[in-house]
């Protein structure tokens, strides 16, 4: 399972959107379908972070899934911008483990090279 996404100024500013698909079986199996969790997510080297993935009601029967507290700690943190590719897959390892990985395009380099962020 994994998701990627450019990232935009809401998720940048505000929340991280998620797309529906990617968490929605595994959100309703574990949590009733409301409310939040907290879920862990380690880059390659190791590091981790916390973020939590909550329920937004958009509508009588439209919701969105977002990553709120601690998301944008990290896109301080790792100086994050508009365009950055986010991509995320499930760590099968662990029910709440998820690997992250961001990537920036080279501006300094005529080719399409990414420069890893995280």
């Amino acid at each position: 399972m994994k998701f990627t996404k450019s990232l935009t100024q809401t998720d940048l500013n505000s929340k991280l959107v998620v797309p529906n698909d990617f968490f929605i079986e595994f959100f309703q199996s574990f949590n009733g379908g409301g409310g939040a969790v907290d879920l862990l997510f380690r880059n390659q080297n190791g590091l981790t972070w916390t973020f939590r993935m909550s329920i937004i009601r958009t509508g009588s029967n439209r919701h969105k899934l977002v990553f709120s507290a601690g998301w944008l700690s990290f896109v301080r943190e790792r100086k994050l911008q508009t365009g950055d590719i986010l991509s995320i897959y499930k760590d099968e390892s662990s029910e709440r483990m998820y690997r992250i990985e961001v990537k920036r395009k080279n501006e300094d380099s005529n080719s399409n090279e990414w420069i890893r962020l995280v």
